[in-house]
């Protein structure tokens, strides 16, 4: 697994490489014949992580935030069906 990556198509400063010790899959992922899926997510386990200006931790104490609070999404991959596959962190319009 690489960490601190912005484009995936070539190697930064910034990428960590990490081994993964174990992968769990959502409970209720499903992937149909036609290429979409629901309850995509998995929780990767990997070694000891050494943070850096690039490279944090998140919050995930099981918070709820109140109706419209600005949130930031960001990721690589599609935003729809056919989208075009990003290679470059796709950081969402607010």
């Amino acid at each position: 697994m690489v960490v601190g990556a912005h484009n995936l198509l070539k190697r930064e400063p910034s990428q960590i490489r990490l081994k993964v010790q174990e992968v769990i899959v959502h409970e209720k992922y499903k992937r149909f014949e036609n290429g979409t899926a629901i309850y995509d997510i998995a929780l990767v386990k990997v070694q000891r992580i050494e943070f850096s200006r690039e490279v944090r931790a998140i919050s995930v104490d099981g918070s709820e935030f109140p109706p419209d609070t600005n949130c930031v999404v960001t990721g690589w991959g599609t935003t729809s069906k056919y989208g075009i596959l990003r290679y470059i962190l796709f950081l969402s319009p607010q």
